[in-house]
């Protein structure tokens, strides 16, 4: 039997998300920058050419530049839990204090870590269509699955243990797996608006929830409400003719960030909807091309050429309130359910992994949740009572 833990949990009130400009924020190199990721709150790492690595421990508002055993370009990264993570031709056990080289992974384009054993793996720089997978750790790997055509893997996310998304970002590819990588099957977008999509780039996926799906290509972003069966175009309204997406992520169902580079011009680079696309803001107004997007608790940061980096900052996200209120959740690691004992009437419940991605929202009063689904790891339960008062804390999944 497990044992069972109470929780006393800080009362805070819910204010809107208010979003200052995004500013160009000096992190000390000139290296290509190709991608920014948060373990959690405090810790970030991004990533760039010629073993480019930086860390943060403060939520960003500092960055050190980290000496590793590598000279290869990095390109991906993936973590299992605070500890363990993984980069191409890199592995941590401590929580990105100290490397391993793994030369083995160098030449992968994405690398999602399962667990701390299990990664899946493909390569972005050759036309093989392979899915690869490692069950040590990262010490060796093998095919498992062959696409018949030509594809270049770029970017992963899984929206529960078992469903997960793949893109290539040649010829147009978007896989789907519905067993946790075991099988991937493709999902076939013939065309949107009448324009047949048959050689076109998918760079970026990302699925807030088990329904709602954001993927970029080369000219602008499709979105589908329904787990990919049907897609939309989002695109902004007056989008630079030279624009090429090349990240998304979505804050909520309806917040979304969009980076992407251009041509030789000067333009806007950073797109933003409140939304869910309806309408955009523009940020960013730069002749350095932007890879990636990610935001932490306190601040989102784009990167790019150049050592480029913008950064912007939440404000008035959540303040203090100074009555608390006792919510008993448990059990605490919870491997199949979790119990919420509360005696305030409940308007919404939302649990998020530690990189801000929303992966359950329910709007009726429950009092057992199903986690069953989840990965292993550590989350954050948010409940939102009806009174407008708002409690968070986390919680560990087996």
């Amino acid at each position: 039997m497990k044992k069972l833990f109470l929780i006393l949990l800080t009362a805070l009130t819910c204010n809107s998300l208010e979003a200052q400009t995004w500013n160009e924020f000096e992190v000390g190199t000139s290296e290509k920058l190709n991608k920014v990721y948060f373990v959690n709150d405090n810790i970030g790492f991004i990533l760039g050419n010629n073993g480019l690595l930086l860390k943060t421990i403060n939520g960003g508002n500092s960055w050190e530049i980290i000496n590793i055993n590598a000279q290869h370009d990095l390109r991906t990264i993936s973590f299992a839990n605070e500890q363990v993570g993984f980069i191409n031709g890199l592995k941590t056990t401590d929580g990105g204090i100290t490397w391993i080289t793994q030369a083995s992974s160098e030449i992968y384009g994405f690398i999602y870590a399962y667990n701390e054993n299990r990664i899946m793996a493909g390569h972005g720089n050759s036309f093989d269509g392979q899915i690869y997978e490692s069950n040590d750790g990262g010490l060796s790997w093998l095919s498992t699955y062959t696409f018949g055509g030509l594809a270049m893997f770029n970017d992963c996310d899984f929206v529960s243990q078992n469903d997960g998304y793949l893109s290539s970002w040649y010829g147009g590819h978007l896989f789907k797996t519905i067993d946790a990588g075991i099988n991937w099957s493709e999902i076939v977008i013939n065309e949107v608006d009448g324009n047949p999509w048959i050689s076109d780039d998918y760079r970026s996926v990302f699925f807030p929830s088990q329904n709602i799906g954001l993927v970029t290509h080369q000219s602008g972003i499709l979105k589908t409400l329904d787990s990919g069966n049907t897609w939309s175009e989002i695109k902004p309204v007056g989008l630079n003719i030279g624009f090429y997406p090349e990240s998304i992520i979505a804050l909520s169902t309806d917040n979304y960030i969009l980076v992407g580079r251009g041509n030789s011009s000067a333009f806007q680079k950073i797109h933003e909807t409140f939304d869910g696309g309806n309408t955009w803001e523009q940020a960013a107004d730069t002749i350095e091309n932007l890879f990636d997007v990610a935001c932490g608790s306190t601040y989102c940061f784009a990167v790019g050429s150049n050592g480029t980096v913008y950064r912007r900052e939440f404000t008035n996200s959540i303040s203090e309130n100074s009555d608390e209120e006792i919510v008993s959740i448990f059990p605490n690691p919870s491997k199949d359910v979790l119990n919420i004992a509360y005696e305030k009437q409940i308007a919404e419940v939302r649990i998020y992994d530690l990189n801000g991605k929303l992966h359950e929202s329910f709007t009726k009063t429950y009092k057992v949740i199903e986690v069953s689904h989840l990965n292993s790891g550590i989350y954050l339960i948010e409940i939102m009572f009806q009174d407008g008062v708002k409690i968070t804390s986390k919680f560990m999944k087996e």
